[in-house]
């Protein structure tokens, strides 16, 4: 989840932010205080400008959304959470060592991708909801059983211990 934050506050940046935010909800924000990492849009006369970490990519308009939201995903792609001794890219839903890499599911990426988000844990009932909100009722077995996937999927692949505290129904990373 990255946080767009609009730094022009006009019609044209609003509507734009909320066009993406709709269309890819679960990349990204513009109100939430659980996110990866700031993207700053500043709308002018002439032109988009896009900030991400250190790079700015200009969009002169007229622009096409398809355009803007690609050079997005790309600006994202490469952002990574460093967790122990591996390397986890939650755009590109691989987690990786020095050795080896792991493609995850898109279920357990969204899984791995909350527990980093809420690092000071999500009850896995709220977990749930994120993973599955269109589901009717809650089966918190399905998320035992994705984590214990997940744990082994890891062990397996690249030979990493996937660590997770589960104390009266919060979840939490657990951090060497």
């Amino acid at each position: 989840m990255f946080l767009i934050c609009d730094q022009s506050k006009n019609f044209f940046s609003k509507h734009t932010s909320s066009l993406i935010v709709q269309y890819e909800k679960d990349y990204f924000t513009v109100n939430s205080d659980y996110f990866f990492d700031k993207i700053y849009f500043s709308f002018n006369q002439k032109e988009v400008i896009i900030n991400f970490q250190t790079t700015s990519d200009i969009f002169k308009y007229p622009f096409s959304y398809n355009d803007l939201k690609e050079k997005i995903f790309y600006k994202i792609s490469n952002y990574k959470i460093s967790y122990n001794e591996v390397d986890y890219y939650p755009i590109q839903q691989k987690i990786e060592n020095k050795i080896s890499s792991c493609k995850l599911t898109y279920t357990h990426s969204l899984i791995l991708s909350n527990l980093f988000l809420f690092d000071h844990g999500i009850s896995k009932n709220d977990l749930y909801k994120k993973i599955w909100p269109k589901d009717k009722e809650v089966s918190i077995n399905k998320i035992d059983t994705h984590l214990t996937n997940i744990k082994n999927i890891l062990k397996k692949k690249i030979n990493f211990v996937f660590k997770v505290s589960s104390k009266n129904g919060l979840l939490k990373l657990i951090i060497d």
